[in-house]
């Protein structure tokens, strides 16, 4: 096996493990709704709220440990994209926009423009974030409203027992908006962290020789 064919094959193992990973990104995605929508439906029918604070932890507990794989399976996605863009370079992939120029299906990925209501940036890892951000919160909102209702709240303030619905509120959405920040400032852009590294790497321009 020449060094052209060697190279052939491991891009389409690579876009293969690509592939598995972006599944996987999407079947994780998919239970997280769910599960918010189950904290809902907990906290409209009424329960015991020590009921409500147990469930609103385990529900919690479940969703970060999906986030937390989530975040891995990320940063192996990413890796991933960037070395089927290494690769598109040394076999000599041109882009279908301009034939002059190296290109392929990960090198002539369109830049970020989207923009929602024309001025709210859109991408894969924003959206992840606020959905993630969004499920934690309701958990936590239940968890909060929980024992506020319940026994547990004995030590608290007075001032927090009278108004459980708006502490749960506030409590939720600060720390849906911090989760968010944290979730969003862990984005990678691959596309401009290729470029940049070629920059560095790679004085003269065309693709490396094989």
């Amino acid at each position: 096996m020449g060094d052209e064919e060697k190279l052939e094959f491991e891009y389409e193992q690579v876009l293969i493990h690509w592939r598995s990973l972006a599944d996987i990104r999407f079947k994780l995605l998919a239970i997280v709704p769910a599960l918010a929508g189950a904290a809902v439906a907990i906290a409209t029918n009424n329960r015991p709220p020590g009921i409500e604070v147990a469930l609103g932890i385990v529900g919690l507990f479940a969703t970060l440990g999906i986030l937390f794989y989530d975040q891995r399976n990320t940063q192996l996605y990413n890796d991933a994209m960037a070395r089927a863009k290494f690769l598109e370079e040394l076999l000599g992939f041109v882009s279908h926009r301009n034939k002059q120029k190296p290109g392929g299906l990960f090198l002539s990925r369109p830049e970020r423009k989207l923009k929602f209501l024309g001025f709210i940036l859109m991408w894969h890892d924003r959206g992840l974030s606020i959905v993630y951000s969004a499920a934690l919160s309701s958990w936590i909102f239940l968890t909060v409203h929980g024992v506020l209702t319940s026994n547990l709240a004995v030590c608290l303030p007075s001032m927090l027992l009278k108004h459980p619905l708006i502490i749960s509120l506030v409590a939720a959405t600060v720390l849906g908006i911090v989760i968010y920040i944290d979730l969003i400032s862990k984005d990678v852009d691959v596309d401009r962290a290729y470029r940049e590294s070629n920059q560095e790497s790679r004085p003269t321009s065309g693709p490396p020789s094989l």
